[in-house]
Parts: C-alpha cells; structure tokens; sequence
C-alpha cells in the first residue's frame, strides 16, 4: 500500500463522505483514498518531503567552526 502525507495543518471536506476533515502537518494517509486522488495539492510523498529538508551534521568536521547563539 502506497501512502502519502499531508502537506500541512487544516480542514477540508472529503469528497465522498461530504464530513470535515482535519488534515494534520506531516500526518500519513493511504494514496487511494478518495480525499487524496481528489486533493493531491495537499499531499506529498516521502521523497518530495525528504528532499527539501537540509540534513544537519551531528559531528564537527576537523577545522570546522560553528557559531553557537546563546540566550536568544
């Protein structure tokens, strides 16, 4: 089964049921559901989320410097 996940916090009304329906940031749903194949703006797979997220290095290269903000 393929899923997809919700692009972001919100309501929308499913096209078959007619019912509210609370969309939630990040939130997996099947890609056939009817809401989806209806709204696919308002979803986006894995990939499409993953690739627009920066992956930060948990270690310090050597000679690296990294600046530090304190007390913001």
């Amino acid at each position: 089964m393929s899923v997809v996940f919700a692009r972001s916090e919100g309501f929308t009304t499913h096209p078959v049921s007619g019912l509210r329906v609370h969309l939630r940031k990040d939130a997996p749903w099947p890609a056939d559901d009817p809401l989806v194949r209806a709204r696919p703006h308002l979803f986006a797979t894995l990939a499409e989320l993953t690739k627009d997220s920066p992956v930060e290095s948990a270690t310090q290269i050597p000679g690296e410097r990294r600046t530090v903000r304190r007390g913001s």
